[in-house]
C-alpha cells in the first residue's frame, strides 16, 4: 500500500511540516487511497513527490480528485476575503500541471471556492500546521476532476503539479482497481 496522504493544497507561507503528514490527520479516511462517501469515491491528493496508491473502487462509482490546490488563511495570508482571494489567485501558478487516466490527458478545470469558514477539529491540518482552531476563514483555488464510473478492471491515474516559487511539487500514481 502507498503512504497515506490527506491533502495537496499548500499555503503560501512555506513547507508543510512532517507532523502534518502523520495521524491524526488521516483519521477520517477508510483507506490509503481515499474514502467512499454517498456512493462517490474521493481520492486523496498528494502532498509529496512520487507517491503510489492502490485504490479499490466499487463498480459504478464516480471518482472525485483534486490533485492541485492553493489555499489562503486569515491571519496567515491576509485579513479580508479580498486579500485571501488575491493570495490564492497569485499562488495558484505552476510550471507544470497534468492529470492522465490510462495514459490519456484529462482536462483540468480550475475552480475558485471563494472565501469560506472552516471548522477544524483538533489534529486537523489547520491545527497541526498553523495552530488554528475554531472557525477559520480561508479561500481556495484548485483543479477538480470528476470521473464518471470507470469500466471494471485496472486503471492508472497519474497526477503531477509543480508550483512556481517556493510552493513545491507534488505527484502520485493511483493504481485503480474497479470491481
Amino acid at each position: 500500500r502507498g503512504r497515506r496522504q490527506i491533502c495537496a493544497v499548500r499555503s503560501g507561507n512555506g513547507d508543510i511540516p512532517a507532523a502534518a503528514k502523520e495521524p491524526p490527520l488521516f483519521a477520517g479516511l477508510e483507506g490509503d487511497c481515499g474514502d467512499l462517501r454517498n456512493r462517490v469515491f474521493f481520492m486523496v491528493a498528494p502532498i509529496d513527490v512520487g507517491l503510489e496508491f492502490e485504490c479499490d473502487v466499487p463498480t459504478g462509482t464516480p471518482i472525485v480528485l483534486s490533485h492541485a490546490g492553493f489555499f489562503a488563511t486569515v491571519g496567515v495570508d491576509g485579513e479580508t476575503d479580498e486579500e485571501l482571494q488575491a493570495a490564492v489567485e497569485a499562488g495558484f501558478t505552476f510550471t507544470s500541471n497534468s492529470l492522465t487516466l490510462d495514459g490519456r490527458p484529462l482536462p483540468l478545470k480550475t475552480i475558485d471556492a471563494g472565501a469560506f469558514d472552516v471548522n477544524p477539529e483538533p489534529g486537523s491540518f489547520y491545527d497541526v500546521v498553523f495552530g488554528l482552531t475554531g472557525p477559520v476563514r480561508s479561500a481556495l483555488r484548485g483543479n477538480i476532476v470528476v470521473l464518471h464510473p470507470l469500466s471494471p478492471g485496472d486503471h492508472v491515474i497519474e497526477a503531477e503539479v509543480t508550483f512556481t516559487g517556493t510552493s513545491g511539487a507534488f505527484s502520485a500514481t493511483y493504481h485503480v482497481h474497479v470491481g
